[in-house]
């Protein structure tokens, strides 16, 4: 049989119960208050930045649908428009039930301003100026300004 070693017991890795602390007579499991008031903090910041930027994405995706829609809607119109120029007034008026919040509001004008270079004036008789706004309540607008070549000879 082999000899059998003996080492020097270290007490630490026995576990005889709960260890007291020589001060308080507390175990040392467990958390103070501080140390969860303070875990409880940083969880708070974390949680309300979380909330903050899901607030800032909903916003955003809101902008984002609003832009594609407009975007739609005014090429549309404007092309509704540029096909019937006898009306040269200010004209409004929304998209029905299909689009439901959704409302438009065109503005139309000669061409005041023009560049000799670029168009005679003869030409610049003919173009028309067509601001188009396109509003969903009281948030959110979308201006469009194009010009159109009208052929009063046709």
């Amino acid at each position: 049989m082999p000899p059998q070693l003996n080492f020097p017991q270290n007490p630490a890795l026995h576990n005889n119960g709960p260890q007291h602390h020589k001060k308080t007579g507390l175990t040392p499991h467990g958390f103070t208050l501080l140390e969860i008031m303070v875990s409880i903090s940083i969880i708070a910041i974390v949680l309300v930045s979380l909330f903050q930027m899901h607030a800032a994405t909903i916003v955003l995706a809101e902008k984002v649908k609003f832009n594609a829609v407009a975007t739609a809607l005014a090429q549309k119109k404007i092309t509704e428009i540029s096909m019937d120029m006898e009306d040269t007034g200010n004209t409004g008026g929304d998209f029905g039930d299909e689009f439901p919040g959704y409302s438009w509001e065109c503005r139309m004008g000669e061409m005041s301003v023009f560049d000799e270079n670029i168009i005679s004036e003869k030409q610049a008789e003919h173009m028309k100026r067509i601001e188009l706004s396109i509003f969903l309540g009281d948030r959110h607008v979308f201006t469009l300004q194009t010009w159109v070549y009208v052929n009063s000879d046709a």
